[in-house]
């Protein structure tokens, strides 16, 4: 099976079969984790292929601490390195963040602090936090191209 690696600098695919136990065939640092896309704990030492639900991992050491400015205020939260942007969104627009109306959190996304660019949703906070295992982003209104 393929798998799509990420870590705080690099991405691969890397092919594994069922059976394999992870963490032996796949190269770890001292210290790093493989964490499941969206997992809130790094994999077990025994996970073999056959037991992901989603076939993304993270290699990483730390969680990433992500600050969410929205409307002059600021929520922050530590997720597993390889939670996705869309994670980190409903999380900011849900009751343990912002508490936003659905209807308004619909027209809003993420971008990193300081930039115009709209983040990917399928991102993982560990990629894009780099080593520094901290993330800013801006909750705005989406850019609408009318046609």
């Amino acid at each position: 099976m393929k798998i799509f690696l990420q870590d705080s600098e690099t991405a691969s695919v890397i092919e594994v079969d069922d059976t394999d136990i992870l963490l032996a065939v796949i190269p770890l640092a001292d210290g790093e984790e493989l964490w499941e896309e969206d997992a809130d704990s790094a994999l077990a030492p025994g996970a073999v292929g056959a037991d992901l639900k989603r076939r993304r991992l993270h290699r990483g050491r730390h969680r990433v601490d992500v600050r969410v400015h929205y409307n002059g205020d600021t929520k922050d939260r530590r997720f597993a390195p390889g939670a996705t942007i869309e994670r980190v969104h409903e999380w900011a627009v849900g009751p343990h963040a912002f508490n936003l109306n659905p209807a308004d959190a619909g027209d809003l996304v993420l971008r990193e602090t300081g930039s115009t660019e709209e983040l990917d949703t399928g991102a993982h906070v560990g990629r894009l936090a780099g080593l520094d295992h901290e993330l800013d982003l801006d909750l705005v209104v989406a850019d609408r191209f009318a046609g």
